[in-house]
């Protein structure tokens, strides 16, 4: 019998020594599984992260392009601003010359008609024909007038 106690005792210690074996495999299993678990959380986290942020980017893109749109348009209308500033700026530089003649002729017709003893109508039209006749304009006539005094260049109507 003493053999088979020792057989049977043999026997206990390998099974014992599986089962020890067993236990470690099961634990380590366990923690492959909980790593794994909490890896593939991690990926579904990352996953919902990431569709979070390209849905942010494609948010983010869409803002961008409204932007570069406003932008763009923007810029035309400053453009058409200068442009339209740049006209009104020629139109009022335009205007400012027209008036500056405008003045030097009514003061030429005024010292034609003071002068002359003629009466409005027929001292532009001296003013006039001079201006014709010398190939000059009509406000260069009027300016040499309104700086000379000096008539005897007239023609006499």
């Amino acid at each position: 019998m003493g053999t088979e106690t020792s057989g049977t005792d043999d026997l206990t210690r390998r099974v014992d020594e599986l089962s020890a074996q067993l236990a470690l495999a099961r634990a380590d299993i366990d923690l492959l599984l909980e790593s794994s678990g909490r890896t593939g959380l991690r990926l579904d986290a990352n996953e919902v992260e990431a569709g979070r942020t390209r849905g942010q980017a494609d948010s983010d893109r869409e803002r961008i392009k409204l932007l570069e749109d406003r932008a763009v348009l923007d810029r035309e209308l400053l453009a058409e601003i200068r442009r339209e500033g740049v006209l009104l700026e020629g139109e009022n530089r335009s205007l400012h010359e027209a008036l500056q003649a405008a003045r030097a002729i009514g003061a030429a017709v005024g010292i034609v008609m003071a002068l002359r003893g003629i009466r409005e109508v027929e001292a532009f039209g001296v003013l006039r024909v001079a201006s014709q006749a010398r190939n000059r304009t009509l406000r260069a006539v009027a300016d040499d007038v309104v700086a000379s005094g000096d008539l005897s260049s007239l023609p006499e109507i």
